[in-house]
């Protein structure tokens, strides 16, 4: 395939062949800005996989691993960022409030989008917080935040669904952990 094209999910469930904003360029701008935010909860931040586009959730053998990123938190929680062609997302509105540290899975990608708003990238056209109707907490599912779907500006979409793990040792912190944090002006 030549430079900037490949496979693009189309999301009326269809796959097409167009030149499209790349899921490796849309994690170099995520991991980017949250290496730059400096937020004191961020351990470690690591990328993985070799799949270099959208996972499919249903091919149960994918050419490579799944591509992500994985947060550590300083409470040893995680949360991942995946590219995935899942279809059926919604647009949701941003919650007022940030969930308690729990809910890392729906904390991520809040998080994501603030950077996002502060940094606009010059070659996304926008990006949203979304939910899918089958996946999120039991309490929440189809409206608690689950990933970002970011839009190039040629209308090409790439969605990053996230997942967390608890602590792995002790217990997340009941309130927010660092209420004094910022995103610093001029990020990205």
């Amino acid at each position: 395939m030549r430079a900037g094209m490949g496979l693009e999910f189309a999301g009326s469930g269809g796959w097409g062949i167009g030149v499209f904003v790349q899921v490796g360029r849309v994690f170099d701008v995520v991991e980017g800005l949250l290496k730059a935010s400096g937020h004191p909860d961020i351990a470690s931040l690591e990328r993985y996989g070799t799949l270099g586009e959208a996972w499919n959730p249903k091919d149960h053998s994918p050419k490579g691993s799944v591509t992500g990123l994985r947060i550590t938190y300083t409470s040893t929680s995680t949360a991942t960022l995946y590219a995935t062609s899942r279809a059926g997302e919604k647009v949701i509105a941003m919650p007022e409030v940030m969930p308690p540290p729990n809910r890392r899975a729906i904390r991520l990608p809040m998080f994501v989008v603030q950077l996002l708003d502060v940094a606009r990238p010059d070659d996304f056209g926008s990006w949203d917080l979304i939910a899918f109707g089958d996946f999120g907490p039991t309490d929440a599912r189809g409206a608690a935040p689950a990933g970002v779907r970011i839009t190039g500006k040629d209308g090409s979409k790439v969605i990053l669904q996230s997942q967390a793990t608890g602590a792995m040792v002790g217990n997340e912190p009941e309130e927010e952990p660092f209420p004094e944090y910022v995103i610093p002006a001029g990020i990205g």
